[in-house]
């Protein structure tokens, strides 16, 4: 059995050979399962990430921390700003903003946990059988599952921030399910033996999962790799791809040193993700090795829209008197938290969270909006989020500066309780500035509920090469009809819990609807 809190299973491309026989490119969900299933088959593979191996308790936890492993490229000039290779991974172009994990296990690193099947019809492009017969991918799908351990939160449990969602879809008369998430609820060992810890419900998913609960590709695929032989170097920056001699030629950045290798393969996996591979192959392409013009075309931004619901009035008149399950704020107001801030620095481990207070998973619950009866381009899926506690100080200010711009504090006839909160706010700041990060835990915020959403945008991007960098390019992305749907149904989905709706803030015409 593997401990990963003790174990690397990678090595630093420093000491990488030259010659391989198979080269995966990529560490995330492509280059995992290729690199699992290739190596139980008894063939040498060899994994190459340009990201470092992070493992349980080397996540951010703090803000200064947290901030620290931002790097951030922008399509203007190419220049990456930050920490070089940090795990958060931000790409700025003029219309579409990226997000991408960097580190070994790629973006399974920091998303989400969330497994759910496509709907059949978005898959009329694929090739035979998979267009035709919705059930061509079910048997891949389970083997998904059980090495993903993709399951629902437990019966029986539950958490402010899904009984919310759930009372927004019966507002909404609309679906309402837990959803399949990729994390242990049990403390034991995986398909892939390796040990993991049970779930402490700390909500900080997306900042990187410090005990050991979320199942990332580094707790099971890549070390399933490694346990058939499978090689793994981690600082291995590729850049390109060349023929020569019946080989591969592949041309690798060594992030410690800064030199440019060149590598020799039998065979090329290119799995660095939708940006990375694509990356890669425009750079690569060349009189000797060419291309489909369509190549970086009819991208799609999966309609992704993070928007919230500020501050809900959410009360239940019909609770009962029993408070030993409240906590001091909700003795004092009757409205309902939805606690959707991670716990960050604060160890929960040690029974210092009181257990109302922990977000659990950052996604646990599902909206469904529209069936096989509505158009594909109107069908979408709202679920809930839950904010890294490590960025905690910035959130308990942000929000109520976008609420005071964007919101409308008329909306539900509550106006002077509102206002009440935000004289709180600013008695806190001037009065106990120092704590004012606490306010993200027991004021507005803390009855903030996340929107997460996946629709079915036009895919009218394209990805492009500026100064060796690549780039999203999609003209008026912000208008597609998709995102201005999402924002419809998203204010509606806030009237339901008495919540200020407020849009990203770079959805706005000043940004460019980013």
């Amino acid at each position: 059995m593997t401990d990963l809190s003790k174990d690397h299973i990678s090595q630093p491309f420093t000491d990488a050979p030259d010659d391989h026989t198979i080269l995966v490119i990529g560490s995330g969900y492509g280059g995992g399962v290729a690199a699992s299933r290739l190596a139980r088959a008894g063939q040498p593979v060899t994994v190459l990430e340009r990201g470092r191996e992070m493992r349980p308790g080397d996540y951010p936890k703090d803000m200064v921390t947290g901030l620290s492993e931002f790097q951030t490229t922008l399509s203007g000039t190419g220049k990456t700003y930050g920490k070089p290779y940090g795990l958060y991974d931000i790409r700025v172009s003029d219309n579409v903003n990226v997000f991408v994990g960097c580190g070994l296990g790629g973006t399974s690193l920091i998303n989400a946990n969330v497994a759910i099947e496509a709907d059949p019809r978005s898959l009329k492009s694929w090739p035979e059988p998979y267009c035709s017969d919705p059930d061509a991918l079910r048997p891949y799908y389970q083997y998904a599952r059980d090495m993903l351990g993709s399951q629902p939160y437990p019966a029986g449990r539950s958490l402010p921030k899904l009984d919310a969602l759930e009372r927004v879809a019966d507002g909404m008369k609309a679906p309402f399910k837990r959803a399949d998430i990729n994390v242990m609820f049990t403390e034991g060992s995986n398909p892939a033996g390796v040990r993991q810890n049970a779930c402490t419900d700390c909500g900080d998913c997306v900042s990187g999962c410090n005990y050991g609960a979320k199942n990332t590709v580094l707790m099971n695929y890549l070390p399933d790799a490694v346990v058939d032989k499978a090689q793994i170097y981690v600082g291995a920056d590729v850049q390109s791809l060349s023929r020569a001699d019946d080989l591969w030629q592949v041309s690798v950045k060594d992030t410690a040193t800064g030199k440019i290798r060149t590598l020799t393969a039998k065979m090329v996996i290119l799995a660095a993700g939708t940006l990375g591979s694509t990356e890669i192959l425009l750079r690569s392409r060349s009189d000797a090795l060419q291309f489909s013009q369509t190549l970086g075309h009819q991208f799609s931004t999966n309609g992704d829209v993070w928007a919230f619901a500020y501050n809900a009035n959410m009360t239940d008149p019909e609770e009962d008197d029993d408070d030993d399950d409240k906590t001091p704020e909700t003795q004092q107001d009757p409205r309902k938290p939805t606690y959707c801030v991670g716990a960050g620095e604060t160890d929960v481990t040690k029974g210092i969270v009181h257990p109302s207070r922990k977000p659990g998973p950052c996604i646990t619950g599902v909206i469904t909006l529209g069936d096989q009866n509505t158009p594909l381009n109107e069908c979408m899926i709202i679920e809930e989020g839950a904010m890294p506690g490590a960025l905690a100080p910035i959130y308990a200010g942000l929000y109520p500066m976008i609420d005071a711009i964007q919101g409308d504090q008329f909306r539900f006839g509550d106006v002077g309780t509102r206002m009440g909160d935000v004289a709180k706010l600013a008695d806190v700041m001037q009065n106990d500035p120092l704590n004012f990060a606490d306010t993200a835990y027991d004021g507005p915020v803390s009855r903030t509920l996340p929107f997460l959403v996946m629709n079915h945008d036009a895919a009218e991007g394209a990805l492009k090469m500026s100064h060796d960098r690549v780039y999203v390019d999609w003209d008026n992305a912000g208008d597609d009809p998709a995102f201005a749907n999402s924002a419809k149904m998203l204010k509606l989905a806030s009237d339901q819990i008495q919540a200020e709706f407020l849009p990203m803030p770079l959805w706005e015409d000043a940004f460019n609807k980013r």
